[in-house]
């Protein structure tokens, strides 16, 4: 049985075509070409942009940094796929060198170091599914739930969605749908590197095995041995830097974005409050 590492990676080609950047076995080009169009405007772009015009509008400053944090979320989410979805060419190349390497898998050891990480990556796939599923059905929760009418985030609207049960469903369907597609983008911007990486550690642990092996069979020359495993040392090189290139600047963004949301919003928000006290205080204040 061959061994084919690229069909763990089906849930993340899927989503891919969900969020139309996989063209691969789509029949009707044009009309996915259309749909993609209308998907990266509709969400990708406007997603951010209608929280983000509602930046600073709140009653108090809490809910204004707390607004600004939803919004940085979003607009890192996008930004990272936006990355990966340029430099896509580069997860195809990701995928033929991949090949190339399960065709060097044989012996029952490294098969059995291949069936382990298999196991991870599932076991990874479903802890990211296990987090974000979560999240959207929470956030659909506390929409039903709540007392007051309001949208899941606050953003703007071309229509007054405050007086209209329509434009206020409306409103909220946008939103909806628009977290669901954000939270796929997220799967595959996090997930993906992750489980190359997963894949690059058990292609080492087999590379190394085959390195045992040379010159312990009689039907093979060492010196071919040795030259076939360089090779695939090199591939391996090749696939880190592909991954680290394609990974690193979303990263950062990613980390940027966690050093923002986890410093307590409420106590920047009295920071500001007492700097801004400070700056406005009159000198008779600070006297008396």
């Amino acid at each position: 049985m061959e061994v084919n590492s690229l069909s763990l990676f089906r849930s993340h080609w899927i989503v891919w075509k969900i969020l139309g950047i996989n063209p691969k076995d789509i029949s009707w080009k044009r009309l996915y070409s259309t749909y993609k169009v209308i998907l990266h405007l509709v969400v990708t772009v406007w997603y951010p942009v209608h929280i983000g015009i509602c930046l600073f509008r709140n009653s108090n400053l809490t809910d204004n940094i707390r607004n600004l944090t939803i919004f940085l979320t979003c607009l890192a989410c996008t930004t990272k796929f936006i990355i990966y979805a340029y430099n896509f060419n580069k997860i195809h190349r990701i995928e033929k060198i991949v090949q190339q390497l399960d065709s060097r898998v044989t012996g029952t050891a490294q098969r059995n170091i291949h069936n382990q990480m298999a196991t991870q990556l599932r076991n990874i796939v479903y802890i990211f599914i296990g987090i974000y599923l979560p999240i959207g059905v929470a956030a659909e929760l506390a929409f039903l739930f709540q007392e007051e009418r309001a949208l899941m985030y606050p953003a703007w609207f071309p229509f007054d969605w405050k007086k209209s049960n329509r434009n206020y469903f409306l409103s909220h369907l946008y939103q909806i749908i628009g977290i669901s597609y954000l939270l796929l983008q997220n799967y595959v911007n996090d997930c993906f590197p992750a489980a190359v990486l997963c894949l690059m550690s058990s292609h080492i642990k087999m590379l190394y095995e085959r390195f045992e092996q040379v010159g312990f069979d009689d039907a093979e020359d060492p010196e071919d041995q040795l030259e076939a495993c360089i090779t695939d040392h090199k591939r391996l090189l090749e696939l880190f830097q592909i991954n680290e290139s394609l990974m690193s600047l979303p990263m950062l963004i990613q980390f940027a974005v966690l050093c923002w949301s986890y410093f307590p919003s409420a106590t920047m928000a009295h920071t500001l409050e007492f700097a801004l006290g400070i700056f406005t205080m009159r000198p008779s204040d600070a006297i008396g």
